[in-house]
């Protein structure tokens, strides 16, 4: 397990649980307020979002991953465009990662294969603050006090049907269904 120090730091600790100590690791290339934090299947890390403030300290490092393997960081390349706050993000069964949510109604998928950001298929509305939960089969249900959708990466590039979230992968695209609002109770 991993914890960041304090609000807009660099610091990266871990805790190993068998000795109960906490170790330093290697600093963010980027200070981070409260960034999201997603395990890889791979067993490195994805750190994203959550810059500081101050438009003198915003910078193009939107989102790095750590590899325990060589204990560094590393810069995620891609899309800039990505909300650098109030997101969600969601580990799918592929291994990519879903950042949806924030004041855009924008999606970005993260491929831990090529270290890459890119545009996904944008949601029907915006979702601030929102809580996201996989729904195997189906895609990813986004919730807050708007009518929930559930999200299914529709135009993004796929390899397998598990990068579609229940759309279909035909061409190297996630085609049919279309993204859908559900009923609020």
């Amino acid at each position: 397990d991993m914890i960041l120090a304090d609000q807009a730091s660099a610091l990266v600790e871990r805790f190993d649980p068998t000795s109960q100590a906490w170790s330093a690791l290697p600093p963010l290339q980027q200070r981070r307020w409260a960034p999201a934090i997603v395990a890889l299947l791979d067993g490195r890390l994805l750190v994203l979002g959550d810059l500081p403030p101050y438009a003198d300290e915003r910078s193009e490092l939107f989102a790095e991953v750590f590899d325990p393997r060589d204990s560094m960081w590393a810069p995620v390349s891609g899309d800039d465009t990505f909300p650098y706050e109030r997101f969600t993000t969601t580990l799918l069964p592929g291994g990519r990662v879903l950042v949806a949510g924030g004041d855009s109604s924008k999606a970005w998928l993260f491929d831990p294969a090529t270290k890459a950001m890119w545009p996904a298929a944008s949601m029907l509305e915006t979702h601030p603050y929102a809580g996201a939960a996989l729904v195997p089969g189906h895609g990813v249900l986004l919730f807050d006090g708007q009518p929930p959708e559930l999200y299914t990466a529709l135009g993004a590039p796929c390899a397998a049907e598990a990068d579609c979230l229940g759309s279909l992968c035909v061409a190297g695209a996630c085609r049919l269904p279309r993204p859908r609002q559900l009923p609020h109770p």
